[in-house]
């Protein structure tokens, strides 16, 4: 499967301006941890596999530094959008040891095209984010949505990848760029 990969340069932390979300929801910045592999209020159960594979590879990663944490928009409790934020490990070996990466993210569909992907991009740029680093987003060439919402934050397309298997497993796998276009 052909993936594209897409980098923005962060030359200096990123200002949080008036953010526009909606009064009603709520957001948090969550951290999981050897118990904690997902945040409660979880709406589908197909949402549970990206915490629980993310949470399984950073587990075995963090002794050498890795990290990674989530994004939670929350209506009424229930989660009705996640954007992950990770450091450099071997799942991208492309990346600069000070290069954050950003995804998976998802949108309940009653709540897409409100501005919960900008939000949670600018967010966590402005709290996560090291100054002077890459940020890049991966996703599926084939996904059309992920490909616009890329551009519209502002990411330059990077060239097209692949992900490897190992094992027998994507899980265990990497992604690498067969094609730079810059």
């Amino acid at each position: 499967m052909a993936y594209a990969f897409y980098q923005q340069n962060v030359n200096t932390p990123a200002t949080l301006e008036d953010s526009g979300l909606d009064p009603r929801l709520s957001w948090e910045y969550w951290l999981p941890s050897g118990v904690r592999i997902f945040p409660s209020g979880l709406p589908y159960l197909s949402c549970l596999p990206a915490f629980v594979g993310i949470w399984g590879h950073y587990f075995r990663m963090r002794q050498a530094g890795a990290r990674y944490g989530f994004l939670i928009i929350r209506d009424q409790g229930q989660i009705v959008h996640y954007t992950g934020i990770a450091s450099r490990c071997g799942k991208y070996p492309f990346m600069d040891a000070k290069d954050q990466m950003i995804g998976p993210a998802w949108t309940h569909p009653a709540h897409r095209r409100k501005g919960l992907l900008k939000f949670s991009f600018e967010t966590l740029l402005h709290q996560q984010a090291h100054p002077r680093c890459n940020v890049w987003w991966v996703c599926r060439l084939d996904n059309a949505p992920s490909n616009l919402a890329a551009q519209r934050l502002v990411y330059r397309y990077y060239g097209n990848g692949r992900r490897t298997h190992r094992f027998g497993l994507r899980y265990f796998g990497h992604y690498f760029l067969e094609n730079e276009l810059c």
